[in-house]
């Protein structure tokens, strides 16, 4: 019997899990958000930089192209359930989402960039590039700033600093079970939340997916002016959410998301 069993394409990124969790923070002005990934690595030394991958659709992604900024946080495991809730939740459709995440956004060193204070470590940067790599962009940020509690003095002391990485998920939907494991084995799980913003998404993505049927063929910001007087999703999230379902292949249009898009 052969030692290996073939993976489902849509499973391969699951095999470089765990992953450590990061939370990156971002803000234009008052607006500030913060959303919990996985996809993120050093890509260069000198200069140092950072990459992180972000879907066009989230929030935190507009904030990070017209503010040109973001943040690495690294935050304990014990936050594990306030970095699945930002994680799950849009502040598209739960505008005090931090505030009840129970995490706290405060001002970097850097103008403009703004950090999560659980943090152990920052890695505040000024965003350098973006590459469209698939149905997510790889953001380039140029680090202006890096600091870390006491539990880092040239490499982690992994005795005293437990951090949490993600296992991945289980389920659909409202059932649906993310797992979570720390640096001394704990292993903890969340349940993907019951609210109405969750809700609320989830009808503008069925809604958007069946309006985008109807706009075939069309150029993505035209489909996006369709879509928002159809359903009266506003314009803007109508165009992102049309661009990550472009890019997904749910429905054909032509173009794609342009520089004037985060002006």
């Amino acid at each position: 019997m052969s030692r290996y069993r073939d993976v489902p394409e849509d499973q391969v990124y699951r095999l470089f899990y765990p992953a450590p969790v990061y939370v990156i923070s971002a803000a234009l002005g008052k607006d500030e958000d913060a959303l919990s990934v996985v996809w993120v690595t050093p890509v260069s030394l000198n200069p140092p930089r950072v990459g992180v991958a972000i879907s066009p659709e989230r929030y935190s992604y507009s904030l990070i192209r017209k503010s040109k900024s973001f943040a690495v946080n690294k935050l304990p495991f014990r936050y594990v359930q306030q970095m699945a809730f930002i994680g799950d939740v849009s502040k598209r459709y739960l505008r005090n989402k931090l505030d009840l995440s129970g995490l706290h956004i405060g001002a970097g060193r850097t103008s403009g960039v703004r950090i999560i204070r659980e943090a152990d470590a920052v890695v505040e940067c000024k965003l350098v590039s973006s590459l469209e790599a698939g149905d997510h962009d790889i953001i380039v940020g140029q680090v202006t700033a890096a600091y870390a509690s006491h539990e880092f003095d040239a490499i982690w002391d992994v005795r005293r600093h437990s951090y949490a990485s993600y296992v991945g998920s289980i389920g659909d939907g409202e059932t649906a079970r993310r797992i979570f494991v720390s640096t001394d084995g704990e292993v903890e799980e969340t349940r993907w939340p019951r609210n109405e913003a969750v809700a609320r998404r989830n009808r503008d993505h069925r809604a958007i997916e069946e309006a985008g049927l109807a706009v075939k063929g069309k150029d993505l910001h035209e489909a996006a002016k369709a879509v928002a007087a159809k359903t009266a999703i506003h314009h803007r999230d109508a165009l992102f959410l049309l661009e990550e379902m472009r890019r997904q292949g749910l429905v054909q249009l032509g173009g794609r998301l342009v520089a004037s898009d985060f002006e």
